[in-house]
Parts: C-alpha cells; sequence; structure tokens
C-alpha cells in the first residue's frame, strides 16, 4: 500500500503537470506569451517550480542518484515550459541550460546550510538517531555521489549553452536566485504559521517585484520592460511563497538543530548497550539519583569493630 507521504507527493506532482500544460495550451492558441501577462505568469511559475525542486533535492533523504533523475526529468519539463512561455517552444535546448543553471545556483546555498545543520521537518518528526555528522559520509553516499556527478556531468555535455555575456548572465541569474531563496526562506523559518504569512506579503510585494526590475535591467534581457520584469518578480515570490505556507501549516519549518541535541538519544542508548562502541558511552548522571539510606548512627565511631571480650572459665 503506497504510503500518505508519497501518495500526497504524486497528487500535487500531477496537479503541477496538468496545470503547466493546460497554461501552455492556453498560451499557444491565444498567442499569448511574453511579454503579455499569461507569458509572463507563466515564466514567474517555471522559476519558481524550480526553486522548490531545488529545495527538494537539498532536503530530501532520498539517494542522490535517485533524487538527480528526478530533478532533471524536472528541469527539462520546466525547460519546456519556459520555452512555451516566451515563445521559444522550438529551442527548448537553450532553457534546458538557464533552468539548469537556476537549479544549480538555488541548490548550492541550501545544500551548504544542511551541511551546517540546518533542517526542513516538524517539532513531532523522529529523527533517526544514528544520523551521521555534517561532514561525515557512508560509503553507500560517496558512490552515490561519484555516480551522480559523473551523470550530471555527461548530461551537462548533451546542453546547448547560450552564449551570454558573463557579467550580465552572473547578474541576472543572481537576481533569480536571491527572489526564490530569500521568498523560500523567509516563508520556511519564521517559527510561526502567522508570522510566516505576515513575513511573506512584504518579500512578495516589495522585494520581489524589486529584484525582478533588477533581473531586468541586467542587460542580458532582450527587451528592458520594467513593469513587466516588475510583474515577474512578484509572481515569481508568490507563487513560490503560495506553495509553501500549506507546508508551514502542517507544522514543517526550516530551522536549526543542534548535532549534540540530535544524537543525545543515542549517545544515551550506547552507555548502556555493551555492543556499543567504547567512544560513544557516557557515564550516568547523578542527577535525580535518590541516595541510599544511613544505616548507622550519625555518631558511631568509624574503624574496625572492637573486639568481644573473653569470656573463658578460670
Amino acid at each position: 500500500m503506497m504510503k500518505p507521504p508519497l501518495a500526497i507527493g504524486l497528487v500535487i506532482l500531477s496537479c503541477l503537470i496538468v496545470g503547466d500544460a493546460v497554461a501552455l495550451g492556453y498560451i499557444h492558441r491565444n498567442a499569448a506569451s511574453w511579454p503579455d501577462l499569461p507569458g509572463v505568469v507563466l515564466l514567474a511559475i517555471s522559476f519558481s517550480q524550480v526553486t522548490l525542486t531545488a529545495a527538494w533535492f537539498s532536503f530530501c533523504r532520498w539517494n542522490v542518484v535517485l533524487r538527480l533523475a528526478v530533478a532533471a526529468a524536472a528541469i527539462a519539463a520546466l525547460a519546456v515550459v519556459g520555452a512555451g512561455a516566451t515563445d521559444g517552444i522550438h529551442a527548448v535546448a537553450p532553457w534546458i541550460a538557464i533552468q539548469s543553471i537556476v537549479f544549480g545556483s538555488q541548490m548550492l546555498p541550501l545544500w551548504l546550510t544542511k551541511l551546517y545543520g540546518f533542517v526542513i521537518d516538524a517539532p513531532y518528526t523522529k529523527r533517526a538517531e544514528a544520523d551521521l555528522p555534517g561532514w561525515q559520509f557512508s560509503v553507500w553516499g560517496l558512490l552515490s555521489g561519484t555516480t551522480a556527478v559523473a551523470i550530471a556531468i555527461t548530461a551537462a555535455r548533451q546542453m546547448e549553452m547560450p552564449m551570454l555575456d558573463l557579467s550580465e548572465a552572473i547578474a541576472f541569474f543572481g537576481c533569480i536566485t536571491a527572489i526564490g531563496l530569500v521568498a523560500f526562506l523567509v516563508t520556511m523559518h519564521v517559527k510561526t504559521s502567522a508570522g510566516a504569512f505576515g513575513s511573506a506579503l512584504p518579500v512578495v510585494i516589495l522585494l520581489c517585484p524589486f529584484g525582478g526590475v533588477l533581473a531586468g535591467e541586467t542587460g542580458l534581457p532582450p527587451e528592458e520592460l520594467p513593469l513587466r520584469w516588475a510583474l515577474f518578480g512578484f509572481a515569481y515570490g508568490a507563487a513560490v511563497a503560495v506553495a509553501v505556507l500549506p507546508i508551514r501549516l502542517i507544522g514543517f519549518r526550516w530551522r536549526r538543530v543542534s548535532r549534540t541535541g540530535r544524537t543525545a538519544g543515542a549517545a544515551g542508548s550506547a552507555g548502556s548497550n555493551p555492543f556499543a562502541p567504547q567512544g560513544s558511552r557516557e557515564q550516568p548522571s547523578d542527577a535525580g539519583v535518590t541516595p541510599p539510606r544511613r544505616t548507622t548512627p550519625p555518631n558511631a565511631p568509624v574503624g574496625p569493630p572492637a573486639a568481644a571480650p573473653e569470656t573463658g572459665t578460670p
């Protein structure tokens, strides 16, 4: 029987695929690609889905090869969405490179936060007691990582990288990355769900449109349309926040968990386990232990007992 989280994930994924397909069909029928409003919104939604894919890739516990396969399929599909939103449906290969750059630029900082103890979970989530430290990897993880790197290099060689000016590309993709990460992390990090909603509003209304305008002014887009780029930034941040808020409502949050706190249960159980490694045992604490009751008078002399008098006959 399928587990509930996996079933919910498949339902959400199906809704996203159907929604993107319907939007692409509408834009194609009505010739409403960028800079028309439907094209602007769909392009922003495609970038927001790349942001969510990068967050899922960074914090999911699946094997890295499986995660890379899912992320590659998602990037390829979102490249089709981005190409359709900009009337470039027959030039998907450059969009695969563009979406891959956005994915990598957002995945790397999120993955680094994971190494420093940040996780996405709920307070009631039972975490594994035998988690490895942030900079320690298992042999299987290293093998999977090298396989994933080989797959990524092979896929990268098949991309058609567009000819871009380096400084303009860095500025443009820096703005795109900042819009997605700020909207995602602010909404995920605030402690309460109501606080997350209140914090997301100024970010989506003010910061994200400003980031969109900056992206349009970098010189990389062929046309400078400040109003369209402001709308793009607003739709981008709003799509990320709207996707994250339901996750917050069920208790999940981006937060830092101390390594000592996560392994305290494991260390305590190792102290009573005779088969545990010697380095993992801990001395039992005296806190909360009732001292034994005294069975001798408080003023009794301390020392060996006195010899009994002899009772022999004269």
